[in-house]
């Protein structure tokens, strides 16, 4: 039995209907989640029947106690916004970054995938797969661009141009609106932001200079001139980041 289940804590049940139960359970030092319980006699018309009951007790919890801004689905649309609104991040950069990011995840996948294994079942793919999801593409047209790149990237080729990707401003502009509507509407309730972790250079560079470097190589091979307009917008962004405020030093009050 692993340790989170060993410290699991739940309520008794509540019966909402015909085979039907809820339960509030959570691990130690985590939130609490809704478990729902459905007994052998349910259908799936009795669920449909207590369905209002579930959203609405999960909408009660997360009121209480906000919405998993840990999760990275949540965490990534969280940083997305905060880009678009405190970095002025315009939307086509905000895309064109994704899909650099996407890129360099599939590099991953490809480029250590260990001997037997493919590039689907690796973490960088995975990686990939969840920043298009984040954006709100489909499954099935999400799992198309992936294979297609990384069938591309094996040739040593890249399979995209930063601002001719997977994901375009329009969506990148759809996906930040559904999240306003989301805020607005309590489907997702921030009570604190997504943590933060510090992480020294040396490890970072240990883990993401070697594919960075790999995927920059691709675009400046094959695709130049976006990918020098995506660097030089990139370190112009760098640049207003870490812009000195001016001084109020020798003013009078």
């Amino acid at each position: 039995m692993t340790k989170d289940f060993e410290t699991l804590i739940s309520t008794s049940k509540k019966s909402i209907g015909k085979g039907i139960s809820l339960r509030l359970v959570r691990s130690k030092n985590a939130k609490a989640e809704l478990a729902i319980i459905v007994g052998d006699a349910a259908t799936a018309e009795d669920l449909r029947k207590a369905w209002p009951i579930i959203d609405r007790a999960r909408t009660e919890i997360r009121q209480v106690q906000g919405s998993p801004m840990n999760r990275i689905d949540n965490a990534l649309i969280f940083s997305y916004g905060e880009m678009r609104i405190l970095g002025k991040w315009s939307y086509e950069f905000i895309a064109q970054d994704i899909n650099f990011d996407v890129l360099v995840n599939l590099v991953r996948a490809v480029t250590q995938v260990p001997e037997g294994a493919t590039p689907d079942s690796q973490e960088g793919y995975v990686s990939a797969y969840v920043l298009l999801k984040t954006m709100r593409m489909k499954d099935s047209d999400i799992r198309s661009w992936l294979a297609a790149g990384v069938e591309v990237i094996e040739r040593g080729e890249a399979p995209w141009s930063v601002d001719r990707g997977p994901v375009t401003a329009a969506r990148v502009r759809e996906a930040l609106r559904q999240f306003e509507r989301d805020l607005e509407s309590g489907k997702i309730v921030i009570k604190e932001a997504p943590k933060t972790a510090t992480v020294s250079v040396s490890e970072i560079a240990a883990k993401n200079d070697e594919v960075i470097s790999k995927a920059e190589a691709l675009l400046k091979r094959s695709y130049p001139k976006p990918f020098q307009r995506y660097q030089n917008y990139m370190l112009k962004k760098v640049r207003e980041s870490v812009k000195p405020r001016p001084s109020n030093a020798g003013k009078s009050g």
